[in-house]
């Protein structure tokens, strides 16, 4: 789905930053891909003490300034 997606928008996967709750779903799998993932804390903390996620973000308005770093704006 991210692949299509990616092409559609000309952009290239690596370019895609995914959001989830789940560190084996959402993290691994997309990073398996080349993105950069956030596990997202707010709701489910299970996996915040063993992901290999790029960035782990506590509350929704944490996000803005955790996507701009990871694509490199600060």
């Amino acid at each position: 789905m991210f692949l299509h997606a990616a092409r559609q928008l000309g952009d290239e996967v690596t370019d895609i930053v995914q959001i989830g709750d789940r560190d084996h779903n959402d993290i691994k799998e997309d990073q398996g891909l080349g993105m950069k993932a956030v596990l997202f804390t707010a709701k489910r903390g299970v996996d915040s003490e063993t992901t290999s996620a790029d960035a782990i973000c506590n509350r929704h308005a944490d996000l803005p300034a955790i996507i701009d770093r990871l694509a490199g704006g600060g």
